[in-house]
């Protein structure tokens, strides 16, 4: 486990063998909060095959080892303005979607499910047909902790225009 989240679960008083938060937005589209070795087992029951990072810390391998498979994106807010570039939500959009053609199911992650996984999962609902104004809705219906604020919404309804001129 990386140094800082050990240091994050310590500052908050999270203890190592608390269950894996997530919640499930479609059937094979989950958001959870920065996983675990722990939470490995959890992961798979789920029926998870993929796991999307979007933190900058370093994550457990074993979320990466068969049956899973760890994408790595490196994502952060700065200064309260979300640094989310096009190309890396792009990125992830694509291998999920890439996942769901083949029956598998995904998982999104930051260090609390709250922004740049919520934006990541809003982006993928976008490019599977969804308005970004619904696809927001969705996520915050399913992960009422979400919080996906103007600029984040600016930066989903950024992709939603990228998206359908490119695709």
């Amino acid at each position: 486990m990386s140094l800082v989240r050990k240091l994050r679960d310590w500052w908050r008083d999270i203890p190592e063998d608390i269950p894996l938060d997530y919640s499930q937005i479609t059937n094979n589209l989950y958001i959870g909060a920065w996983p675990t070795k722990h939470d490995v087992d959890a992961i798979k029951a789920l029926g998870v095959t993929l796991v999307i990072s979007t933190i900058l810390e370093q994550v457990d391998k074993e979320l990466g080892e068969p049956p899973l498979k760890l994408l790595k994106l490196r994502m952060t807010d700065a200064f309260y303005w979300p640094l989310y570039p096009t190309g890396t939500l792009e990125r992830g959009v694509e291998t999920a979607l890439a996942a769901f053609e083949k029956g598998q199911t995904v998982m999104t992650f930051c260090k609390s499910g709250r922004h740049r996984s919520a934006t990541l999962t809003s982006c993928i609902l976008v490019a599977q047909g969804y308005p970004s104004d619904q696809a927001i809705q969705i996520v915050k219906e399913k992960r009422p902790e979400a919080d996906l604020n103007p600029r984040l919404r600016q930066r989903i309804e950024k992709f939603e225009q990228h998206w359908l001129k490119h695709h």
